[in-house]
């Protein structure tokens, strides 16, 4: 048997990768506490409550008002934005499917005999004016007579919109 010798490529050093996130330092510097008992206790890495200014502490306003704050980056605020956007369009959508609107009924009416062989399509042409669609028609005739289906018998009596 033989064996084939392939070259082995030389695999370069990957460089390291830059960090997505690195802890900053806090930009405000300590300053040396004359009388640590009256300074209250920090979190770690959190900007100093109280400073000292000269001879007399100084509160810093900065530090009580970031802490219960929320803040996004951009990135957040877009998606925070899109999702509400896909939100109300479900709303939007739920809302329409489940308070549908109501199809305009007509004014007048009148009643017609169904004759044997047609059906409610033929009706509904007969009935719809020029440039009407037969569709809205035929909903509108169902509406009006209660029918849940299409379904109509010879000699059968329906209310329908008319000409108008």
């Amino acid at each position: 048997m033989s064996a084939l010798a392939l070259p082995v490529p030389e695999i370069a050093p990957v460089p390291a990768r830059r960090r997505h996130l690195v802890v900053v330092p806090a930009l405000v510097p300590e300053a040396p506490s004359t009388t640590p008992s009256a300074l209250p206790t920090e979190r770690p890495g959190s900007a100093p409550a109280v400073t000292t200014h000269g001879d007399r502490l100084v509160r810093s306003r900065r530090a009580g008002a970031d802490e219960g704050r929320l803040r996004l980056t951009v990135r957040g605020q877009i998606v925070l934005s899109v999702l509400a956007l896909v939100v109300a369009a479900g709303l939007g959508s739920l809302l329409g499917v489940a308070l549908p609107a109501d199809g305009a009924v007509p004014s007048e009416v009148s009643t017609v005999t169904v004759g044997a062989g047609e059906s409610l399509w033929v009706i509904a042409e007969q009935a719809a004016g020029p440039g009407e669609d037969v569709r809205v028609v035929i909903d509108q005739i169902m509406m009006l007579n209660g029918l849940s289906d299409s379904t109509v018998h010879a000699g059968q009596q329906l209310s329908v919109p008319a000409e108008g």
